[in-house]
């Protein structure tokens, strides 16, 4: 079934399929008559395009918003093809000229498919019986004359239009990568700039270098989005200022204007951010107006040192972990605190990098996105540093003195990191509880798998089998012997 903008002229559409067929020049002649009565920029009612169409005029109006007129023209072109699909007349009963679409598009210097475009403005197509005994669309030359009196201009344009050559093509993408070089800039900035240049439609400068860029990825010049693609040099460059290059020394190794080298440096800074994926418990909370003073207002009261009692348990540790069994655990106030503050500066941190743009951020709009993830991942280390003991006792009462035992000691921090990410302080519940069953289930999967690859390289195991079965196995001559006794 065709498709319609409005559905009430889509079941029209269908009801005046079904019925007699020497109706339909009729119908068809009622739809012309309203599209030459059409304004554009105005709406009309559906009773009257059916009273139009049909002559039928219903006593209590329908009522609810009309059709816009632009909506309403692509919709009549549409029933005229579908009406005239059911009873095709023979060309000479039109009493008019009629042009295929290729003899049309010929005369006017244009393609077919610009002229099924033309279609949705209001070019009248239908299905005619041409002499050669086939159906195909076709266009009346009256038809065809009214539509080039209202539309001269796009006519005019489509018909100056010629295909691009290799060399314009390749003059396209080299004056884009030079405006790029220059500054960076989106699709549709850099194709209205090389339009207002070269006469070219905007459109077609853009399908050329969406075709450049789909045929050759390693250098093309935007990403899918529309914003400019991210080189290698893009990245060498970021690389060398995150290691202390100064944008001046940048810009005299690469021979760009350092204008160009810091606007790289703060995109890239940005783009970094935007990959960055970011989870947090939402709190109601945290849209409170006093948000900032309530969460972030004071200082947070770590816990201090232990009791310094000697445990011989520890001395077998390193002596980083040995210093984390010196810290006392963060009381069930303490965990909440220090909770809601990160999961509230990754949220405030969220919004503000959704409103970042790479190519328009400011700096100093991406230095405050980067202070609130460093503070967040600052919290987040206190976290994790304060229950890192919580991971070194659950290990040691699985894998007790096991060689592999500080590996399966950082397999666990990944579980307690995880678990950080996940816990959601405003159910009251204390992290340790939380995080002490999130450690067991990893452990629970990566432990048997851990032994099983032990077992696996072990040697003198298949020696031991042997032994054993030598052992406790009857010989084959006994085993015969037995079963011709029995």
């Amino acid at each position: 079934m065709a498709s319609y903008h409005c559905r009430e002229i889509a079941q029209l559409a269908h009801q005046l399929k079904l019925s007699p067929h020497r109706l339909k020049p009729g119908q068809i002649a009622g739809v012309e008559r309203l599209l030459r009565m059409l304004v554009a920029g105005k709406c009309y009612p559906y009773d009257l395009v059916c009273y139009q169409v049909t002559g039928y005029h219903k006593k209590k109006g329908s009522g609810g918003a009309g059709i816009p007129a632009e909506e309403l023209v692509a919709d009549l072109v549409q029933l005229i093809d579908d009406l005239s699909r059911c009873a095709p007349l023979p060309a000479h009963a039109y009493g008019d000229a009629v042009y295929s679409l290729t003899e049309l598009g010929r005369r006017l210097n244009v393609s077919t498919k610009t002229l099924s475009r033309w279609r949705t403005r209001g070019l009248i197509c239908r299905r005619v019986l041409m002499p050669d005994g086939k159906v195909h669309l076709g266009v009346l030359h009256s038809d065809a004359r009214r539509f080039v009196h209202q539309h001269r201009q796009t006519v005019q344009r489509a018909a100056a239009f010629r295909q691009l050559d290799v060399a314009e093509k390749s003059a396209i993408v080299e004056q884009a990568r030079q405006m790029l070089s220059e500054r960076r800039r989106r699709l549709h900035e850099v194709a209205q700039a090389l339009s207002a240049t070269s006469g070219r439609a905007v459109e077609t400068i853009r399908y050329t270098l969406r075709r450049y860029d789909a045929e050759n990825p390693a250098t093309a010049l935007f990403n899918r989005g529309g914003q400019p693609a991210v080189h290698p040099e893009h990245q060498a460059i970021f690389a060398l200022y995150e290691q202390g290059e100064t944008v001046e020394s940048l810009a005299r190794q690469h021979g760009r204007p350092a204008e160009t080298i810091a606007d790289i440096i703060r995109e890239m800074r940005c783009r970094r951010l935007l990959n960055r994926p970011v989870e947090y418990i939402y709190n109601s909370e945290f849209d409170a107006p006093n948000a900032d003073e309530l969460i972030l207002g004071g200082p947070v009261q770590l816990p201090g040192n232990g009791d310094g009692k000697a445990d011989p348990a520890r001395a077998a540790l390193p002596p980083y972990l040995r210093e984390l069994f010196s810290l006392s655990v963060l009381t069930r106030q303490q965990e909440c605190t220090l909770f809601r503050r990160y999961n509230y500066l990754k949220y405030k941190a969220r919004r503000l990098r959704d409103e970042l743009d790479p190519l328009t951020a400011t700096p100093a709009g991406i230095a405050a996105v980067e202070a609130l993830f460093g503070q967040a991942d600052a919290v987040k280390d206190e976290l994790i540093r304060c229950n890192l003991r919580l991971v070194v006792s659950i290990a040691k009462r699985h894998v007790r003195n096991s060689p592999d035992f500080f590996e399966v000691v950082s397999d666990g921090n990944m579980a307690l990191m995880r678990a950080v990410e996940k816990f959601d302080y405003s159910r009251g519940n204390k992290f340790s509880t939380y995080a002490s069953w999130a450690i067991m289930r990893f452990y629970a999967r990566s432990i048997p798998e851990h032994r099983y690859r032990q077992l696996r390289f072990q040697t003198g195991a298949e020696e031991v089998l042997e032994r054993a079965a030598d052992t406790t196995l009857p010989a084959a001559g006994d085993l015969e012997q037995r079963h011709s006794l029995g």
